[in-house]
């Protein structure tokens, strides 16, 4: 006897059988792909929008004339969208922060930008910029919203 082989019998049942278990599988891959490039597409867009709200942060903080520059602290928001083939959402104004800090007892809270502060005190102003887009889904899921508002803030202290 050289070697043990199957009778033809044998193998002609289990012919079928891989063709079958493909069959049963292939919806469950399609559904587990579809989902990983979703959930990849998801995570790229919100890496986005929080580089768009710190690149308008970042221009916000460049000096005190650039923290008051709404328009340009939009631009450069806005610019990271642009870049990335993105769309943004109706997005909130800058909002331009000032307070009067005492290096020993913190903040005496938030003033007017045009403050003086007093004595031991000295201005501190920051810029926050919020930043808004909707993702969608390629194939939604039963159960899981087909679109998704992704919102970020960055907020930066003005070198003055």
């Amino acid at each position: 006897m050289a070697g043990v082989t199957k009778p033809r019998r044998h193998l002609r049942s289990e012919s079928g059988a891989a063709l079958v278990e493909l069959a049963v599988t292939m919806p469950l891959l399609a559904i587990v792909l579809v989902g990983t490039i979703d959930f990849g597409r998801a995570f790229r867009t919100a890496m986005i929008v929080t580089n768009a709200a710190r690149a308008g942060a970042q221009f916000g903080s460049h000096s005190l004339t650039r923290s008051g520059d709404t328009a340009g602290i939009e631009a450069a928001r806005d610019g990271v969208f642009s870049a990335n083939g993105i769309t943004p959402d109706a997005e909130p104004a800058p909002v331009r922060t000032c307070e009067c800090v005492n290096d020993s007892a913190g903040s005496s809270g938030v003033v007017a930008c045009s403050t003086t502060c007093s004595s031991g005190e000295h201005l501190v102003v920051s810029v926050g910029v919020t930043a808004v887009a909707t993702f969608s889904m390629v194939s939604p899921f039963p159960g899981l919203p087909s679109n998704i508002t992704i919102t970020r803030s960055a907020t930066m202290r003005v070198n003055n």
